[in-house]
């Protein structure tokens, strides 16, 4: 009797991941350059790749494109706008990349509007930061 070794089947598909996280990225920064966007796209995307070959996100992954998307995180006090993924046997939903966190006590008194607002603000600094990061990686190693 042979050993028969199931394999099972994923449906991350790298490529609609990577498409979706490029739309979300272009929905915050409508005048960015798109290689801009892409250069961003791709840096998140490989976040979520990492947490993915370091069995992160569960025993099956994230089975759509759907399983990432933008929402609200929380920590201790404070809150964020983060890239979150959501995988099915994870457990958790977990941040791929978040905003500047705010106090939730200076946010209270704002309304819902004000509220997106600055978490927005928060979520397109921490972005603009990290392009600054790549984008300096790049011109150091004359890649870019």
């Amino acid at each position: 009797m042979s050993n028969i070794r199931l394999v099972q089947q994923f449906s991350f598909n790298d490529a609609a991941v990577r498409l979706h996280i490029v739309q979300i990225i272009a929905q915050k920064l409508p005048n960015a350059h798109p290689d801009n966007i892409l250069l961003l796209a791709h840096r998140i995307a490989r976040a979520l790749i990492y947490m993915y070959s370091n069995h992160e996100l569960g025993p099956r992954g994230i089975m759509s494109a759907d399983n990432v998307f933008l929402g609200l995180g929380y920590e201790g006090s404070t809150c964020y706008m983060a890239v979150l993924v959501n995988a099915p046997g994870a457990g958790a939903v977990r941040s791929i990349f978040r905003g500047d966190s705010r106090a939730i006590n200076d946010l209270i008194k704002l309304s819902l509007q004000k509220k997106m607002d600055a978490l927005e603000v928060g979520f397109v600094s921490a972005l603009m930061r990290e392009h600054g990061l790549v984008r300096g990686a790049r011109l150091a190693t004359h890649r870019w």
